[in-house]
């Protein structure tokens, strides 16, 4: 191989590994983006349902897992999610638990409703 066509090749090597690199950092972006628009939505549901069961909702629990829990505190008036006797306000965690903890608020709520239908 000559010259020329060594620097060809390495031309378009370098194109094609600055195009990758690129590609990924849209879709990282992207990806950073939708999360935090997730989290946002999760926040505003967390403060809602919040702000609703300060008005004498009793303790609730619901198990989110095998070693996590997430839990209505009606003496501190908080919701706290609880990994392995780590115990943290909703509020404080990572987009990425705020989001993944969304479904377990509609159960939350369902298990309260029971509270006064006994």
């Amino acid at each position: 191989m000559n010259v020329m066509s060594r620097a060809i090749v390495q031309k378009d090597e370098l194109n094609q590994e600055l195009n990758e690199l690129f590609d990924l950092k849209k879709a990282k972006a992207r990806k950073e983006k939708m999360l935090d628009q997730q989290s946002n939505e999760a926040l505003r549901e967390i403060r809602h349902l919040m702000l609703m069961f300060r008005d004498g909702i009793p303790n609730v629990t619901i198990p989110v897992s095998e070693n996590e829990t997430l839990e209505w505190k009606s003496d501190s008036q908080q919701l706290v999610y609880i990994k392995d006797r780590h115990v943290q306000v909703v509020e404080g965690t990572t987009k990425e638990t705020m989001v993944n903890l969304r479904p377990f608020l509609i159960q939350i709520v369902k298990k309260a409703k029971e509270f006064y239908r006994h």
